[in-house]
C-alpha cells in the first residue's frame, strides 16, 4: 500500500514537472495559478518530509531492536555454548554407562557358562549331588574336614555366583534405564538449543529485512523530496517571471493611461483656445460694424484683454497637466521607501532547513574551521555567502540569533540551514519560510 502511495506522488510530481513550462503569466489568474501549484508542492514537501522524519523515527527504534536482537542472538549463543557442553557430558555419561554395561553383560555372560556347566554337571551325577555321601565317603578324620570344607565352600560359591549374577542383571537394567534418559535429555536439550537459535536468528532476518525495506522508502522519499525541490524551484522562478511580467504591465498600463490622459488635455487646452479666439474675432468684427467711438483705442484695449484672456486659458491647461505629474512624486516616494529598506533591509524571508554534525559524511567541522561537536549547544547556520556573509550575526525567526559560520552544497540564493545537536529537534524543524535579520556591529 505504501509503495503503491510514493508511486502515485511520484508519478504527480513527474506530470506537474513536465507540464511546468518557462511561459510568462500575462494575467493575475496566470499568477494565481503558479502559486496554487507551488502551494500543493509545499504540501507535498512538506507530507514527504515528515513522512521521511517518521521513518527516521522507526529506523532508531528498528536499530535499537536489532541491537537487542544482537545481544539476545549472543546470549542465546552462550547458552548454546553451555548446552554443548551439557551435551558432551552427557554423551561422556553415555559412553561410560557403554562400558559399564558391556562389563556387566561379558561378567553375566561368563557367570551364565559356569552355571551352565554346574547344570550340565549335576545332569550328568544323575540331577543331583549328595553332599553327604561326599562327607562320609572320606577315608579319615582330616579327609572328612577337607570335604566338609569343600563342600561348604562350593555351596557358597554357587549362592554368591547366584547373587552377584542377580545383581549385576539388576544393575544392568538399571544402567540402560538411566542411558534412555541421558538420551532423551540430550535430545531435549538439542531441540531446544536449535529452535532457540533459529528463534532469534529469523528474529534478525525480519528485522534486517524490515531495516532494508525502511531505507529503500526512505530512499524513494529522499528521491521524491529531490523531485519536489526541484519543481518547486521551477515554480518559484515562474512565479517571480510572473510578478515581474505583471508589473511590467501594470507600469506600461500606467504610462499609457497618463499619456493618454495628457493628451485628452492637450486637446481640450487647444479646443479651448480656439473657442476662445474665435469668440475675440467675433466680437472685434461686431465692435468694428457698429463703428462705435474710439475705435482704434477698443482694438487696442481688445489687444490688450486678449493676451489675458488666453493667459487664463493656457493656466488651465498647465494646472490640468499637474496632475499627470504626481506619478512622478508617488515614484520619488517609492523611491525614498526603497531607500529606506535599503538602509534598515537587512530583513527577508529565507527557505530554512535543520542538520546535525552526524549527519552521513559530516565532519563537524565548518567551512569556517568551527568544531560543533565540540560545541554543541552553538547557534550556528550554513548560508550562500553571497546572500549573507560568513560572519555575520543573524536573527532567525524561530531559531533565535546566530553565526554564519558554515555553507552547504545545496544552500544557494535564499536558503539557509540551521544546526541543531540533537537530530529529532532537527527533524521537527523540517522546511518553513523563517524571517531573518542580518544585526549590524
Amino acid at each position: 500500500m505504501k509503495k503503491t502511495f510514493l508511486l502515485a506522488i511520484v508519478m504527480i510530481v513527474g506530470f506537474m514537472s513536465s507540464s511546468i513550462k518557462p511561459v510568462q503569466a500575462e494575467t493575475a489568474d496566470d499568477l494565481e495559478g503558479i502559486r496554487d501549484q507551488r502551494s500543493e508542492v509545499k504540501t507535498e514537501l512538506s507530507d514527504s518530509e515528515q513522512q521521511i522524519a517518521s521513518v527516521l523515527e522507526e529506523l532508531e527504534q528498528l536499530k535499537s531492536e536489532i541491537a537487542s536482537t544482537e545481544i539476545e542472538l549472543e546470549e542465546k549463543q552462550q547458552e548454546i555454548d553451555e548446552t554443548d557442553q551439557q551435551i558432551d557430558a552427557l554423551l561422556e555419561d553415555i559412553f561410560t554407562l557403554e562400558d559399564e554395561m558391556s562389563e556387566l553383560e561379558q561378567k553375566i555372560e561368563e557367570r551364565f557358562d559356569i552355571l551352565k556347566e554346574r547344570m550340565v554337571s549335576v545332569q550328568h551325577s544323575g540331577g543331583d549331588i549328595n553332599y553327604l555321601e561326599v562327607l562320609f565317603g572320606a577315608q579319615s578324620f582330616e579327609d572328612f574336614i577337607t570335604r566338609a570344607n569343600a563342600v561348604n565352600k562350593i555351596a557358597d560359591s554357587d549362592a554368591s555366583l547366584i547373587e552377584q549374577q542377580e545383581a549385576d542383571i539388576a544393575l544392568l537394567e538399571d544402567k540402560r534405564s538411566e542411558e534412555v534418559d541421558k538420551m532423551d535429555d540430550l535430545n531435549n536439550l538439542k531441540d531446544e538449543q536449535r529452535a532457540a537459535k533459529e528463534n532469534v536468528e529469523q528474529a534478525l532476518v525480519d528485522s534486517n529485512a524490515k531495516k532494508d525495506e525502511l531505507e529503500t522508502k526512505q530512499d524513494d522519499l529522499q528521491a521524491l523530496v529531490e523531485e519536489l525541490e526541484i519543481t518547486d524551484s521551477q515554480l518559484a522562478s515562474l512565479e517571480a517571471d510572473a510578478q515581474a511580467t505583471l508589473a511590467a504591465a501594470e507600469e506600461k498600463a500606467k504610462e499609457a493611461e497618463a499619456a493618454k490622459l495628457a493628451e485628452a488635455e492637450e486637446k481640450a487646452a487647444k479646443e479651448e483656445e480656439t473657442k476662445v479666439h474665435k469668440e475675440k474675432e467675433t466680437s472685434v468684427a461686431s465692435k468694428t460694424i457698429t463703428k462705435e467711438p474710439e475705435p482704434e483705442a477698443k482694438p487696442e484695449a481688445e489687444k490688450e484683454e486678449v493676451p489675458v484672456e488666453k493667459s487664463e486659458v493656457k493656466e488651465d491647461p498647465s494646472q490640468e497637466k499637474e496632475e499627470p505629474s504626481q506619478p512622478k512624486e508617488e515614484k520619488s516616494s517609492s523611491e525614498e521607501d526603497t531607500v529606506v529598506k535599503e538602509e534598515s533591509g537587512k530583513t527577508f524571508t529565507v527557505s530554512s532547513t535543520a542538520y546535525t554534525a552526524d549527519c552521513a559524511g559530516c565532519t563537524g567541522i565548518t567551512t569556517t574551521g568551527f568544531d560543533l561537536k565540540k560545541n554543541p549547544g552553538a547557534k550556528v547556520i550554513a548560508v550562500d555567502p553571497s546572500v549573507i556573509p560568513l560572519g555575520s550575526i543573524v536573527e532567525v525567526e524561530g531559531y533565535g540569533v546566530a553565526v554564519a559560520r558554515d555553507t552547504g552544497g545545496a544552500i544557494t540564493g535564499n536558503k539557509i540551514d540551521v544546526f541543531f545537536s540533537d537530530s529529532s529537534q532537527a527533524h521537527s524543524w523540517g522546511r518553513k519560510d523563517v524571517k531573518v535579520t542580518i544585526l549590524e556591529r
